[in-house]
């Protein structure tokens, strides 16, 4: 019974030791590229649009997981005031990479002005942005089918087309 439990703990440690190697591996990653994680340590906080204007750009590091056939939206600092909606005028700083981790875009020296609509950004920006406070910082991981305002055509994939964004969100009104 004694080996039974050791085993177990034993497995147990190890997960929790390969949880930790990852964060810390792409934390020892981003500090060797000059700027902060992508994803802050601990617990959110909340953080204003003043203090989201001087947040040096971060480095995003593709998760380890297959490409997403659904969004995926995580907050990684709260903001405040009123959520965004739908048809909202907003200004951003982002950053993105391609899902097998190279550069896509960025805009980050000035904000970025848009209206929340499909007209004006990607289907995974209408979808995952609502909710958003100003001075938050949003990750979305969007899959292939999200990610252009243009249809891809029926039956195509694209899995390594998935792209993921960290959003500021500055302004919304």
């Amino acid at each position: 019974m004694k080996a039974l439990i050791a085993a177990v703990l034993a497995c147990g440690t190890l997960v929790l030791a390969g949880c930790g190697g990852a964060s810390s591996a792409s934390e020892a990653s981003d500090a060797s590229k000059g700027g902060p994680p992508a994803k802050p340590p601990g617990p959110l906080r909340s953080e204003s649009a003043k203090q989201a204007a001087r947040r040096p750009e971060p480095k995003v590091t593709p998760p380890r997981i297959r490409p997403p056939r659904e969004l995926i939206v995580e907050d990684l600092i709260k903001g405040s005031g009123r959520p965004v909606e739908k048809g909202d005028d907003l200004a951003v700083h982002f950053t993105s990479i391609r899902f097998d981790g190279e550069f896509f875009e960025s805009i980050w020296d000035k904000p970025f002005e848009f209206e929340l609509s499909a007209k004006d950004v990607s289907p995974g920006w209408v979808q995952g942005l609502p909710g958003m406070r100003v001075g938050g910082r949003r990750e979305l991981i969007v899959p292939t089918e999200m990610t252009s305002r243009l249809p891809i055509p029926p039956g195509q994939n694209y899995p390594d087309h998935a792209l993921i964004y960290v959003v500021d969100l500055l302004r919304s009104h």
